[in-house]
């Protein structure tokens, strides 16, 4: 089976075995350097090597093995010396891949020009081969180029190390924030010893959580047994957006680097996660591995399920799979993520933000910085738009894995070996967690934004927090035509409002066929852009604000404050009075199950005890625009166009401390 990253998310950094046991000959350590790197121990293996090299420095065939050990260790330097040296001493070209991988280590470590100019030397003498290193030199050498221009075009972000609290010398990798107090990650840094010598025979991974307090992260500790294996590598943990369900990965060490891999779930019943079970075997075929899951949102059908393969019937190494998961753990058999996404190369790390539709993974194509970088595709009908490279500094010329981000986007985590990575020996062995925030700048204050019902008297009560809560209203919500609940006449629902947006920017597609058919094409176009700017710049930024009014309300709650929310509900005017009188008011009352729902049911507690009052105010289609077209025959504009779905919303219009 193939290695599964070489060492890639699993870097062995530490040194297994003692040398001092052996026999202090050349051909001692040539021989445990070869079985160390038959074994995947490939840091073991560079030091067997370097020793047998200090007994004959020569020796061309220890240097090229002391540089084939050093790449597979991530140990970008060290490994770019050697193959030079090798380059030097190779006048009957016994090692024609040697420049080949010298030519990817300088990529490695940035220097572009140099790794372009070694690209074209190795495609020119071999250039007639048209094999893979072939190929993907002649790639490469557009490649570099490429890199060096995303690297003059710096993304307005910072990011940084998050700190020896958290990241060890070991790898530390996987990083999400399910919520806004708790921090999951995966570390291999767990000791299995000998039970004699007190030894360590080998490392084992686990998923460890970290909680804040006071914006600081808690010292990590491990899950319990119920999901860390005692003898298993446990990783890659991800979670549901309501909680529900946990899919994680655990593993069966086959060499020190190669691991065959099988996917696992919980699910939480009454707030305790359940014994987990294996995903069928339409997912975990035994003979390859299957791993790094991601759970996205699906509405009420449930969830889609990605992850990582070497599967057959793939596009190249490992590629991204997904499969269509129920609300009570049930699974569709895989597809494969297609042409879009998968190349010839390994893609990887698959994070899947709800809120924007946008899929995030890693992938060491050409088209990079160096090692793995990080792309993003947006879902496009029942595919992907073509990925897009995400950038400097998020990606470096090292390896950036498991990319993940807050809804709007702005802030999340990387796992990287880039340089400032906590290591024992190489710079660039082992993998960190770091952090990111997009910088942005203050957007300008728009006085005409806020029309308030109340008088500035009812202000006086405010504190920090409900003047930050009230500078994001008015807290508009915007919903697809008829929901929730279409056709009834009901007053209520049982939806939470999350759960209607997802199945809602799940239409976008639809909509975006629907309101520019039969359009010629220059009107098409503009029909598609309007969509394109109603999802993107107003339906999916409102609902971005709803998770900061929820946490800036349940704080003050916590606080013993007593609040009012004031909401407006209203319809576009497709239909009698009535009929959008009770839709309007099925529209607060999701969001009304939202806010019950929001941390924990705490702010359920707060509305029975009275300390949270709702003022519904629904009024229908009296607010609508003549304009909006109410024309059944005429679904275009009366159910599709952005007039019609910019009057199918409640206001948060205002929130006020009795």
């Amino acid at each position: 089976m193939q290695k599964i990253l070489k060492g890639t998310f699993y870097s062995v950094c530490f040194l297994l075995l003692s040398i001092s046991v052996l026999a202090q000959t050349f051909k001692a350590f040539v021989n445990a350097g070869e079985q160390a790197l038959q074994n995947g121990d490939y840091y073991a293996a560079s030091e067997y090597f370097m020793k047998a090299l200090e007994f004959e420095n020569d020796d061309l065939n220890v240097k090229y093995k002391m540089a084939e050990a050093s790449r597979l260790f991530n140990d970008v330097n060290v490994a770019a010396y050697w193959y030079n040296q090798t380059i030097l001493k190779d006048h009957d070209n016994r090692y024609p891949l040697a420049l080949f991988h010298l030519a990817m280590m300088n990529k490695m470590k940035g220097e572009y020009e140099t790794a372009k100019n070694l690209f074209f030397r190795y495609y020119s003498k071999h250039a007639a081969d048209s094999d893979y290193y072939a190929v993907r030199a002649r790639k490469e050498i557009t490649g570099c180029e490429e890199a060096y221009q995303l690297t003059q075009r710096a993304l307005p972000v910072e990011i940084k190390n998050m700190g020896n609290s958290i990241n060890t010398v070991y790898s530390d990798f996987g990083g999400i924030i399910p919520g806004d107090s708790v921090l999951y990650f995966s570390s291999l840094r767990f000791e299995v010893t000998d039970e004699k010598t007190k030894r360590p025979l080998s490392y084992l991974t686990r998923i460890l959580k970290s909680s804040f307090l006071n914006n600081k992260l808690n010292m990590p500790l491990p899950l319990d047994t119920s999901i860390n294996s005692v003898d298993l590598h446990t990783a890659n943990v991800t979670f549901s957006s309501d909680r529900k369900w946990m899919v994680f990965t655990r593993c069966t060490s086959l060499t020190k680097s190669d691991m065959r891999c099988e996917l696992f779930a919980s699910r939480n019943v009454n707030g305790q996660w359940q014994r987990p079970f294996r995903l069928p075997d339409s997912i975990n075929l035994k003979e390859f591995t299957v791993t790094q899951p991601s759970l996205a949102a699906r509405g009420a059908d449930g969830y889609t399920l990605y992850f990582v393969s070497d599967k057959k019937d793939g596009f190249g190494k490992l590629d991204i799979w997904k499969s269509e998961m129920t609300t009570n753990g049930e699974f569709s058999s895989p597809v494969n993520l297609g042409s879009t996404i998968n190349t010839d190369e390994n893609e990887i790390t698959p994070f899947f933000n709800d809120y924007t539709q946008t899929l995030y993974f890693s992938s060491d194509r050409a088209e990079g910085l160096g090692g793995y970088d990080i792309f993003y595709a947006s879902v496009a009908g029942n595919d992907f738009s073509t990925p897009v490279n995400a950038g400097f500094p998020l990606n470096s010329s090292y390896h950036d894995l498991y990319f993940t981000t807050s809804p709007d986007e702005d802030k999340g985590i990387i796992t990287s070996n880039r340089q400032g990575s906590l290591f024992i020996k190489s710079k660039t062995c082992c993998y960190d967690l770091w952090e990111y925030e997009v910088l942005k700048k203050q957007p300008p204050v728009l006085d005409t934004l806020l029309v308030l019902d109340g008088t500035k008297e009812e202000y006086k009560k405010d504190t920090p927090k409900i003047k930050e809560a009230r500078s994001l209203l008015p807290l508009v919500l915007y919903f697809d035509n008829d929901h929730p609940d279409p056709r009834t006449l009901k007053t209520e629902t049982r939806f939470a409002y999350d759960e209607l947006y997802n199945n809602y920017i799940g239409r976008k597609q639809e909509y975006l066929r629907e309101f520019s058919k039969g359009l010629d094409e220059k009107r098409k176009q503009s029909a598609e852009t309007a969509i394109q700017l109603l999802f993107n710049q107003t339906i999916i930024p409102a609902y971005m604000k709803l998770d900061s009014v929820a946490r800036l309300l349940s704080d003050e709650l916590n606080e013993g404050k007593k609040i009012r929310l004031v909401v407006r509900g209203q319809a576009s005017p497709l239909a009698s009075a009535r009929y959008n009188d009770n839709l309007s008011r099925r529209r607060i009352s999701s969001l009304v199950n939202y806010l019950m729902r929001y941390g924990d049911k705490s702010l359920a507690d707060f509305e029975k005890k009275g300390s949270l009052v709702i003022e519904w105010k629904p009024v229908g289609k009296s607010m609508a625009p003549a304009s909006v077209s109410d024309d059944l025959k005429d679904l275009r504009n009366s159910v599709y166009s952005p007039a019609a779905a910019l009057e199918r919303k409640i206001e948060v219009i205002d929130v006020i401390v009795e």
